[in-house]
């Protein structure tokens, strides 16, 4: 029998159109690539979704309307005229005029649908001077793609994000002119929340911003039409790509009639949008003449911003098109935080005395294709008081008016290749949670924190964010950190006596740690490789009160796959062998309960009786509640050192009115493992001794084997 040849690494569909669209090189230049293939993707989609009409109104029985286009524009299709249908197209692909065919087909598609105008490359095939063969074998590589055959999945936009982010790194500078990356998008996105209303981009470039916001909207199972779209772009080549992207994706947009400069044509003179997104030209200098736009009424009550850096021209252009309750959130150069050259820094500092910065977002480098200059996010609105969610009844914006949120994320993002960074899910998460923890209102608590009771209201680490039930995070939540720390610090005689006795991983190996925390609990001693608390009882507990807390916070920890284990103060100074060996006994316990092999992995699921009892807790504790009902977001925000920080007005005037986060979210603490230094030098001795021990043998067998090859 032969054997079967491995499969060898496929290329995806995205990587194979690269390579064919590499195939041109020499006869068009790399930035020339997106109008050539995005236009063949756009031509092969519009005709795919065309055949698939007709194949219905076939199937219907409609086959006399097949060439009437009102029975496509219904159902959101363009229609196409027998000469702009990809068979056309694909089947005269290997004639030498293959250029003007295609040309042909692009321009009677637009001129046959008005929604289309402006969009499409005019003649622009043909000006190219194409070598026909390269051309014919780009068009056979599109015609592989099936760009409507799978329902669950955006072919064409997949296609489209990918394309146009190699662009923008195979330009360099330039492509930032028409790509924003995805990951900031999807953060502005996240951040803004933008359910329904007018959504507004002074600087569109590919759409990117307006494509992240319709997919939000779907992801969050609300309705696109609940939103309208305006957006401005200057450059004429990337205006075309934003109408083709939006037009791909079955988007309907206000682009404006033409490509235009903002400033000089506002193509929407009386729009008030309640999201704008945005990441306009960075540090654009000479955008007018030191004569033009000085009475400009969008500056008005401002400082007239600089012709040498349009930064703060689109920061006042863009609070001028607010509405009432509006936020814009949009991307700028570091420098747009500190600077203070040609009467920005008074620009900023009327800002910030108006309320008008609702959040500063500081980014990690690297996340753009084409500069590594440091980059943040604005989030400024016209009213920061307290006013209804607008989309979610059971919450409300609270009042912030004197407040602005400060978050340092430049420790976030990861590296996808050697010089690209991004933000990943969990990072977008973080950030948006932490902004939204902030800004929502949150009923009080008046729980108190103390050893063996549940503390107040526990906010989400990194300012909003958790994992463990659900995703959420419960251990060590920051808090507590003083607590614990004062907790250690402070240990009972029969706690630091068995200490003495855990610490360095004495007991069989295993390593614990002292007055970890579970939610709102802070455990005596805790095993997490062995998924064990252990508890030391004083004579506190033994009344019913007491016994009764103790099951249900047991009850609450077990919920998360952990063991507890109790002990009275006295067993540890009478029995402590017969402790050591009570411990030891339960190590390896959760191998024989499956659901606990990932910690609160379908525990409740598998175990009625711990979910009856969780169903209890919640109803019947309201202290144990808040770490319960994170999902829900009823959560409160803390601030935390290194990360994220809410100042107020004289904070902010104390600080020359700069707004780099750095400023105020101040430095990290680092995490106490719970471990003294005499300990872990002790430690760490022993483990060097160890090395240098090996090092020596080492050594010694290496200068054996030169003596046997002669060298000595």
């Amino acid at each position: 029998m032969a054997k079967k040849q491995p499969k060898k690494n496929q290329k995806s569909m995205e990587e194979t159109l690269w390579d064919s669209a590499n195939k041109l090189r020499g006869t068009v230049e790399s930035s020339e690539y997106k109008h050539v293939v995005l236009g063949l993707i756009f031509l092969k989609f519009t005709s795919d979704k065309f055949e698939e009409r007709k194949e219905e109104l076939i199937s219907e029985g409609k086959e006399k309307y097949l060439e009437m286009r009102e029975f496509y524009n219904m159902k959101n299709v363009f229609f196409l005229a027998p000469e702009s249908r990809w068979s056309y197209v694909i089947g005269h692909s290997k004639q030498d005029d293959i250029a003007l065919i295609v040309d042909t087909a692009l321009h009677t598609i637009e001129k046959n649908n008005p929604s289309l105008k402006g969009a499409l490359p005019d003649n622009y095939f043909s000006r190219l001077n194409l070598d026909p063969s390269k051309l014919a074998a780009l068009l056979d590589t599109v015609n592989n793609i099936d760009t409507v055959g799978d329902a669950e999945e955006d072919v064409v936009g997949r296609i489209y994000e990918y394309f146009l982010g190699r662009f923008a790194a195979a330009e360099g500078k330039g492509g930032g002119e028409f790509y924003t990356p995805k990951s900031i998008v999807n953060l502005i996105a996240e951040m803004l929340e933008p359910y329904k209303g007018k959504i507004y981009d002074p600087a569109c470039g590919s759409g990117g911003m307006f494509v992240q916001s319709v997919q939000f909207v779907k992801s969050h199972q609300g309705n696109t039409r609940d939103i309208s779209i305006y957006g401005q772009e200057y450059t004429a080549v990337t205006y075309k790509l934003a109408k083709m992207n939006l037009a791909i994706r079955g988007i309907t947009a206000n682009l404006g009639d033409v490509p235009a400069d903002t400033f000089f044509k506002d193509q929407h003179p009386d729009l008030k949008a309640d999201y704008i997104m945005a990441n306009p030209p960075f540090n654009q200098s000479q955008w007018r003449e030191k004569s033009e736009l000085e009475d400009d009424s969008r500056w008005a009550g401002f400082t007239t911003p600089p012709a040498g850096n349009a930064n703060y021209a689109w920061i006042l252009h863009m609070l001028s098109k607010l509405s009432e309750n509006g936020t814009a959130g949009f991307v700028l150069a570091n420098g747009s935080m500190s600077s203070n050259t040609s009467g920005e820094g008074d620009i900023r500092r009327e800002l910030i005395e108006k309320d008008m910065v609702d959040c500063m977002i500081a980014l990690p480098g690297q996340l753009f294709y084409t500069t590594q200059i440091p980059v943040c996010l604005w989030f400024i609105t016209k009213n920061k008081a307290r006013r209804p969610h607008p989309e979610n009844p059971t919450k409300e914006f609270r009042d912030r008016r004197g407040e602005t949120l400060f978050i340092d994320a430049r420790q976030l993002g990861s590296m996808i290749d050697r010089t690209q960074k991004e933000l990943t899910k969990e990072d977008i998460s973080q950030i948006a949670n932490t902004y939204h923890t902030w800004r929502n209102h949150v009923p009080s608590s008046t729980n108190q924190m103390a050893k063996g009771q549940s503390a107040q209201s526990s906010p989400p680490s990194q300012g909003g964010v958790a994992e463990g039930r659900g995703g959420y995070k419960i251990n060590n939540l920051p808090h507590l950190k003083t607590f614990r720390k004062e907790l250690r610090n402070n240990l009972t005689p029969a706690e630091a006596s068995l200490w003495t006795l855990l610490q360095n991983k004495k007991l069989d190996g295993r390593k614990f740690r002292r007055q970890h925390s579970v939610g709102n609990y802070i455990l005596d001693f805790y095993c997490p490789s062995e998924k064990l608390a252990i508890e030391l009882d004083g004579q506190g507990h033994f009344n019913e009160v007491q016994a009764e807390y103790d099951r249900e916070r047991d009850l609450f920890i077990n919920a998360f796959g952990i063991k507890v284990l109790r002990f009275e103060n006295k067993e540890v100074f009478e029995n402590t062998e017969s402790v050591l060996n009570a411990i030891k006994e339960e190590f390896g316990w959760y191998k024989n309960h499956p659901a606990l092999q990932e910690p609160g992995e379908d525990l409740e699921k598998n175990h009625p009786a711990l979910q009856a009892a969780q169903e209890d807790l919640e109803k019947n504790h309201p202290a144990l509640q808040a770490p319960l009902l994170w999902k829900e977001g009823n959560y409160r925000y803390e601030d935390i050192p290194g990360y994220c920080k809410s100042s107020i007005l004289s904070e902010i005037q104390a600080n020359d009115y700069v707004l780099t986060p750095g400023r105020y979210v101040g430095v990290a603490e680092e995490e106490d493992d719970g471990v003294h230094f005499e300990d872990k030098m002790t430690e760490l001795t022993a483990v060097l001794k160890e090395q240098m021990a090996q090092a020596e043998h080492l050594d010694q067998a290496i200068l054996e084997n030169l003596k046997a090859l002669g060298y000595e």
